[in-house]
This record gives C-alpha cells, sequence and structure tokens, in this order.
C-alpha cells in the first residue's frame, strides 16, 4: 500500500458525521429506511431461539441521514438505532428489512456497530476507520457493503479491533469504512489488508485511513485521510511489508507497501484511484 500526504481542512459542525460541499441538500421527508414501511425504524426482530447461531458479540445497526440546512440537527438527534441483535439469524431478519445502499438518498449513512456502541469519534478516541471511495452507481456497492456486514459478524476480520462498518451515500461517490478502536500501526496494516483482501481489491487500488483524533479537529471522517495503494507486487504472495519510500511525480512521497493479492473482482475497477478527493465531508 502507499501512503501519502494530506489535504486541505475545512470547517463543519463538531459532530460525528460529514457535512459534504453541497450546502443546500435538506432531508427528503419521504425517504423510507425500512423498505416496506414510511417508518423510522425497522421491525423488531423477533427474540431469538436456543436453535440460532449465535455472534460472538451482539451487533446494531444504525442510520442516519445528514441535513445540509441551517440550525440542523446535531449527530446524535439524526441518528436512528434500527434494531440489535445477537446471532446470523437475528441479523437476517433485520437486513432483510433495509433498502439497499443504492437506493438511499445523497448524505444517508448504515453502521453495523459492536453491542449498541454510538458510531461516532468520540466512542473511539484511539481509533480511526479504512475508507474506500466508490464510483456512483456502482453494481457492486451493495454486495461490498454485505460483504463487509458479513464479515464483521462473523469475525472475518479476525481482529478485535474492528468495532463497525459503514456505507455512505454522497453527490459524487459513495463510501466503504471500516472502523478500528486503536490505530496502531500494527493494527492500521492487517485490517487494512483484510479489508482488501475481503473486497478482492485490484492493485493500483487507493484506500483511506483516517485517525479519529483528527477528525475531531477537522470535524470530518474523510479529509485529511491518508492514501495507501495496493501494489502490483504479488509474486509468490509476500506478506505484507514496508518498502522503501518512493518520490512522487507532484513531489510528495508515498510509503509503499506489499500485499497479499486475493485475485482481482470486475468490480473493483469502479473504485476510485488517485483522482482528486470528492464529498470528503
Amino acid at each position: 500500500m502507499t501512503e501519502a500526504g494530506e489535504g486541505t481542512v475545512e470547517t463543519a459542525p463538531n459532530c460525528h458525521h460529514d457535512d459534504n460541499d453541497d450546502n443546500n441538500v435538506s432531508h427528503d421527508p419521504h425517504e423510507v429506511v425500512p423498505s416496506d414501511a414510511q417508518t423510522t425504524t425497522a421491525p423488531t426482530p423477533p427474540t431469538p431461539t436456543t436453535n440460532e447461531h449465535k455472534l460472538h458479540t451482539t451487533w446494531s445497526l444504525w442510520f442516519d441521514h445528514h441535513q445540509h440546512v441551517k440550525d440542523a440537527p446535531s449527530f446524535e438527534q439524526t441518528l436512528q438505532k434500527l434494531g440489535t441483535f445477537a446471532s446470523v439469524e437475528g441479523f437476517g431478519r433485520l437486513y432483510a428489512f433495509l433498502q439497499r445502499p443504492q437506493a438511499l438518498h445523497n448524505y444517508s449513512n448504515f453502521f453495523l456497530f459492536r453491542h449498541e456502541t454510538l458510531p461516532m469519534w468520540e466512542s473511539f478516541p484511539d481509533g480511526g476507520c479504512w475508507i474506500l471511495k466508490v464510483k456512483k452507481k456502482a453494481p457492486f456497492l451493495g454486495l461490498w457493503w454485505e460483504r463487509l456486514c458479513l464479515a464483521a459478524i462473523g469475525e472475518g476480520f479476525e481482529d478485535s479491533a474492528v468495532v463497525g462498518v459503514e456505507v455512505s451515500i454522497r453527490t459524487r461517490e459513495d463510501i466503504l469504512s471500516v472502523w478500528v478502536n486503536e490505530a496502531s500501526p500494527a493494527t492500521r496494516l492487517r485490517t487494512g489488508e483484510a479489508m482488501r483482501r475481503l473486497l478482492r481489491l485490484q492493485p493500483h487500488t487507493t484506500l483511506e485511513f483516517k485517525l479519529f483524533m483528527t477528525s475531531m479537529r477537522d470535524h470530518s471522517t474523510f479529509r485529511h485521510a491518508k492514501p495507501y495503494e495496493v501494489p502490483s507486487d504479488a509474486e509468490d504472495h509476500p506478506p505484507l511489508r514496508p518498502l522503501p519510500v518512493s518520490p512522487r511525480p507532484d513531489g510528495g512521497k508515498k510509503q509503499v507497501y506489499s500485499s497479499r493479492l486475493a485475485g482481482g473482482h470486475p468490480g473493483a475497477m469502479l473504485c476510485r484511484g488517485n483522482e482528486p478527493n470528492a464529498d470528503q465531508k
């Protein structure tokens, strides 16, 4: 993977989730989160039975639609818990009621987090998140979101530092995120490699990582994120390891990392690479 410099700072309200460059967007009162009713929460899942497949921890699904209007409610006020579950079947009962990411309006976010922890930077001050930006109308967005959800509840990341996953719908691109509760270099690269492996990202795809301490200063999840590039070096499937710093054409520097590649996925070509950042708020 490749590390590069940071972007510019934009001031925003002091809450978890991110504003965007479009300041005239307002909440659509007709938006439906559950797929079958004009309600703000999904039906309460039935009580799990003893025959169900228990998860390692409980998980909660959350929804947020951020408003870009004067005197808009805070993130905590717009955040809605859709349900909590403790089994594979419980997840299925809740997930079946949700719209797919492609059907959501702009500035909508789904969060899947351990226990009932609020999906906020302040909940994990020592943590951060991996970010994958996906072009609009990518047909694989729903598949990738579902894959991250299943990997999270099934402990497919094989790392207890992973506390949640998120999908964010924006105007020019959509975003998938994996949150960790601590952001040491080892955890950062281990979970980034797991995300790359689970989504089968192709070489030269860009992932970004953002520390929540930085988010609390610049009031954004996505701005000032550091990019890492999946390299083309897959010979003999080497483990993730740092390589010498190489200069960038723009005068910056990139820290290149070798990565174990699991094979290309046709949809990976829809990911944004080193293009100008957009919808970073």
